[in-house]
């Protein structure tokens, strides 16, 4: 499993500003947390996983490549950095179906990170647009902020200026029970590090909280419908 010294030299020699090594610094915990995932499921498949999209991807389709090389990787949207794997230039707010190749289907394995809080478009909508693209029993792994975490309820005003929403677990397997998905597992993690005095000690003190006021939010998805 990947380390943190190990991904902070794999960009040292790529062509990153300093707003891109500073997100990378930031989630380097939630890189490494999505990683792990990504191995028990497939160590659970027994290695059957290998077609895999990654939806709107910045950092984490050049360590999942570099974590498993067997896969075969495709990303659509918008990725604010220029990283090697196949991709589409696509506008995630369209969400239709049609103005995807035919290729763009038929998926083992969608990974949407930190993407949907950024949409302009209902959970729904987003769920019925991925599951468009994915096979029967495959799996789809999406991590978001998490709505119900301690920052959020200490400050119920606070709003992120780029992001359109924020979900509750609960939204998200609304979302997908409506559109043919099913909620396997969920995690809640704080794997957020910015670099202030006051993150730092949120972080620390949050050891302590109850899972579900954390602050990031993974959750493990299986297709369970055909579209």
């Amino acid at each position: 499993m990947l380390t943190k010294s190990e991904i902070i030299k794999h960009f040292e020699d790529k062509d990153i500003d300093e707003i891109g090594t500073r997100y990378l610094l930031d989630h380097i915990k939630r890189f490494k947390f999505l990683i792990k995932v990504l191995n028990d499921i497939i160590s659970e498949k027994n290695n059957q996983l290998k077609k895999v999209l990654i939806i709107s991807p910045s950092f984490e389709l050049e360590l999942i490549h570099k974590e498993f090389p067997d896969l075969i990787l495709h990303s659509i949207g918008i990725r604010g950095i220029h990283l090697t794997g196949e991709h589409i230039n696509y506008n995630l707010n369209e969400a239709d179906i049609s103005t995807l190749p035919p290729e763009v289907r038929n998926f083992d394995m969608v990974i949407m990170c930190e993407v949907i809080e950024h949409l302009a478009l209902s959970g729904k909508k987003v769920f019925e647009f991925i599951s468009h693209l994915i096979k029967k029993n495959g799996y789809l792994i999406i991590q978001t902020p998490n709505a119900k975490s301690l920052r959020y309820k200490v400050k119920k005003n606070i709003k992120h200026e780029r992001h359109k929403c924020v979900y509750a677990i609960e939204d998200i397997k609304n979302s997908a029970a409506a559109t043919g998905f099913k909620l396997s597992k969920y995690y809640f993690r704080n794997y957020y590090t910015y670099p202030t005095i006051r993150c730092n000690l949120y972080n620390l003190g949050s050891i302590f909280l109850s899972p579900s006021l954390k602050e990031g939010m993974t959750g493990i998805l299986i297709m369970d419908k055909v579209k």
